[in-house]
């Protein structure tokens, strides 16, 4: 109901909206200290943060990591960006072996 931080995760399709209209009404939350802008489309992340005179001011961010000073956060880049399922990809290189069932022509991984 009074958020100190939003995070949002900008689609490629109203990123142009996102960035100038959305943001322009958060910045009217007067509970609001930043709002963080994580990019898809490139490796980006915006910290808008309120300054002590209510001023916005815009940090950005390619590499390293954004802190959230309001939260007291620090958000490391490359987690942000981190494929979660290429560590599993790698790992589970595991060959099976399929065979087909010819009576009911379905394939099954034998256990």
């Amino acid at each position: 109901m009074n958020p100190t931080v939003l995070v949002e995760v900008l689609s490629p399709s109203t990123e142009q909206y996102d960035r100038t209209e959305t943001l322009a009404h958060y910045q009217r939350i007067d509970s609001l200290r930043e709002v963080v802008l994580i990019a898809q489309a490139e490796r980006h992340i915006e910290v808008w943060r309120r300054s002590k005179s209510g001023e916005w001011e815009k940090n950005g961010y390619r590499s390293g990591a954004a802190v959230l000073t309001s939260v007291d956060v620090t958000l490391p880049f490359d987690d942000v960006y981190r494929d979660p399922l290429a560590s599993w990809a790698s790992a589970s290189h595991t060959r099976v072996a399929l065979t087909r069932n010819s009576n009911t022509n379905r394939w099954h991984c034998p256990t």
